[in-house]
């Protein structure tokens, strides 16, 4: 059987008008044979790889199932990314600072960090004091204030005389620890003795921020 004329309102075989009730059996048949193809909204999804029997909408469904899977695989992958990079914000970084300080009778900062946003973390600073000569004395203190509104309190002390700070084996440097604070920390230094001059001293900290 074939349609003279496809886009007829009637069914029409080699020129023959059979009638409404003719078309629309033909349009059933036709309706019925879409659906063997193609599928209806109550065709299960398909599963695995392609087959020779499944239909259309099965393989649709199957896509669609999967789809909103990954969908949900990469919502939970979002989710421990960003757990990761607010961690990885929350990591201190350590951080380095320094300089030359030229001392004197008068008590100077060596290096202050006089009042912290939150928790410091000072590691140690460096103080070289390879200039020091025979009559020189130079004193270091290390203070902390710890309470708010509180002074900067001296909690270690140091003195260091002759050349080389008097330090023994050939030394030319001190590292002196410092600890965590909430308010504030403090390492000075005076030159209470100059043989001809006054010396330079190197120095330099370490931090986490």
């Amino acid at each position: 059987m074939k349609l003279n004329n496809p886009g007829a309102s009637k069914a029409v075989l080699e020129g023959v008008d059979f009638g409404a009730a003719a078309e629309a059996d033909f349009n059933a048949a036709c309706d019925l044979a879409l659906a063997d193809l193609i599928g209806t909204v109550a065709t299960v999804a398909a599963r695995g790889a392609v087959t020779g029997t499944d239909l259309l909408m099965a393989y649709i469904k199957q896509l669609v199932t999967e789809l909103q899977a990954l969908d949900a695989v990469a919502d939970l992958t979002l989710v421990d990314t960003t757990a990761i990079v607010a961690v990885t914000n929350a990591l201190r970084v350590l951080t380095e600072t320094g300089g030359t300080l030229t001392g004197t009778n008068a008590e100077q900062d060596l290096y202050i960090n006089d009042a912290p946003d939150g928790i410091f973390i000072p590691c140690g600073i460096y103080v070289d004091f390879d200039l020091m000569a025979a009559d020189d004395i130079a004193e270091v203190r290390i203070k902390y204030r710890i309470k708010s509104g509180g002074d900067m309190q001296p909690f270690e002390y140091y003195a260091l005389t002759a050349a080389d700070g008097g330090l023994a084996n050939g030394l030319k440097g001190v590292y002196y620890p410092l600890t965590y604070n909430r308010y504030g920390v403090e390492v000075t230094l005076v030159q209470t003795q100059a043989t001809t001059s006054y010396k330079d001293f190197d120095w330099e900290v370490f931090y986490l921020v």
